[in-house]
């Protein structure tokens, strides 16, 4: 199912892609689709790629999936995104993005969470 969607998103990127976007500067985020909470231990919504996770931001277990994205720099307005890519939620941020697109970030200014830094501090 990840995979269909995958594709037809990088469609409808590309088809609808802005002029002003940056080729050059990338903006990495992720973020959780909570498909059941805490409570109700058993989800009945995408069991086959959903996963119980817990998300810091919202200090909370959740069952779900999570939604990366990687996205042009537009000036003064919202980025547009590149690739959107849906994972299940105990999938690493970095390994996704090392899986997905490593090959086309080389040579890129790249702005994200620490998460996504595979160097020590």
């Amino acid at each position: 199912m990840s995979e269909a969607i995958n594709e037809l998103v990088k469609h409808l990127i590309t088809f609808f892609k802005p002029t002003d976007c940056d080729p050059m500067t990338s903006l990495i985020d992720s973020m959780p689709i909570i498909t059941c909470a805490e409570k109700n231990k058993n989800g009945k919504v995408a069991t086959e790629i959903a996963t119980k996770e817990y998300c810091s931001t919202k200090n909370m277990y959740y069952l779900g999936l999570k939604l990366h994205t990687l996205a042009f720099r537009r000036e003064g307005t919202i980025p547009f995104p590149k690739m959107i890519i849906l994972s299940s939620a105990e999938e690493n941020d970095l390994t996704v993005l090392k899986r997905e697109a490593a090959d086309i970030l080389i040579k890129r200014k790249i702005f994200a969470d620490k998460i996504y830094s595979d160097f020590s501090y």
